[in-house]
């Protein structure tokens, strides 16, 4: 179990960082980019959780 919440700092981290992006693009009046910004980062630390927890449990 702590392999699974050290391997999911990373993804963690892009997922702040896709975060910080969406809202910079929500700031500049770019609505629809901001929630595919979300959206993606969202999928893509699903994505990881899952692998990542069939892999280590």
């Amino acid at each position: 179990m702590l392999k699974f919440v050290f391997a999911m700092i990373v993804p963690l981290m892009i997922l702040i960082y896709t975060i910080s992006f969406g809202l910079w693009m929500r700031s500049n009046h770019q609505g629809f980019g901001s929630a595919v910004a979300y959206v993606l980062g969202v999928l893509s630390f699903s994505a990881s959780g899952f692998i990542f927890w069939r892999m280590f449990t």
